[in-house]
């Protein structure tokens, strides 16, 4: 992030974001005494119960304590879903702020919005059969010239040998649109992982797509990628080189597993990653800027990317 953003977001957080999270926060700790008074109010009934041993007034007590409690879980389940939806609007209401962001076209979140299956089965990148899917915390917009979503995304799959289910994928799948077309269809998976994509490789090289490692003029992307193209793409009309360098410097800087479909103008982007996007905390104070920090950083970094794409394309 540049010096001056970063001043910028330091004053931002300070006059806008900090007197929101004390706001929440005093809802957090309030609940938390809720939640005090009311395990001591069944602990006296269980006393009660103890030395008394009459079952009505046992039932006629807890009755009315299990209403309480399950109040309490309801406002406590609203206070974790309506968090995220305060604070990363304010993070996106400053990104909006910034350059490459089209006031038209204001980033948008969405904590129960998803990417549609059928994107992700079109962009190809998995294997979908019989797998599990769950999407949330959507974000749309534009940056520059591309129209972009992108949401937190987990698949799993049954497992062949044991009854569990086996992470296949674990980060954010981004949707974006070239603003040109373009021609041909190309997939870049991480060649350290290739043997995890072996079924969507089947799929993409039955329908034609061989592999173009030598059409790659960036060594940093060929060691990082296995990269397949249908017969009729202009590998290098794609992934242009500046595209290449960029990608391969991302993943290296993140340090994450980095999949690119490109199909016609529609692009998809998978990146993993292990935390999920500013889940609060119902028992510790959620006030750290180093918290915030790093999850503005986070989005801060995906739209780069997109902007990045849309750049060097």
């Amino acid at each position: 992030m540049p010096q001056a953003r970063s001043q910028e977001f330091r004053l931002y957080y300070n006059h806008t974001i900090q007197p929101e999270l004390l706001r929440l926060e005093r809802i957090r700790v309030r609940l938390l005494v809720n939640f005090f008074f009311t395990g001591l109010a069944f602990l006296t009934i269980l006393i009660l119960h103890a030395k008394l041993n009459i079952l009505l007034i046992t039932l006629s007590l807890n009755i009315p304590l299990g209403f309480i409690i399950v109040y309490q879980l309801f406002k406590a389940r609203q206070f974790i879903r309506q968090f995220k939806p305060r604070i990363i609007g304010l993070l996106l209401d400053f990104i909006d702020d910034g350059p490459n962001f089209d006031p038209l076209h204001p980033l948008s979140f969405d904590a129960a919005g998803r990417i549609p299956k059928k994107s992700l089965m079109e962009s190809g990148l998995f294997d979908l059969s019989n797998a599990h899917l769950y999407a949330e915390d959507k974000i749309e917009g534009k940056v520059g010239e591309m129209a972009f979503a992108l949401a937190e995304l987990n698949i799993s799959a049954q497992s062949a040998l044991r009854n569990q289910l086996n992470i296949i994928f674990h980060g954010v799948f981004i949707h974006a649109r070239f603003n040109e077309p373009t021609e041909g269809s190309i997939i870049a998976w991480p060649r350290n992982s290739l043997q995890y994509h072996t079924r969507a490789v089947r799929a993409f090289t039955f329908n034609g797509a061989i592999p173009v490692d030598d059409e790659i003029h960036c060594q940093a992307f060929k060691d990082r990628f296995a990269v397949f193209a249908t017969p009729d793409t202009f590998v290098a009309g794609i992934l242009t080189l500046p595209m290449q360098e960029a990608i391969a410097a991302y993943g290296l800087q993140l340090n994450r597993q980095l999949a690119i479909a490109v199909h016609q103008r529609e692009v998809y982007v998978a990146i993993s990653r292990e935390k999920d996007m500013l889940e609060p905390s119902l028992w510790r104070a959620n006030l750290s800027f180093d918290q915030i920090n790093a999850y503005y950083t986070d989005i801060q970094g995906l739209l780069e990317l997109i902007a990045m794409l849309d750049q060097t394309h």
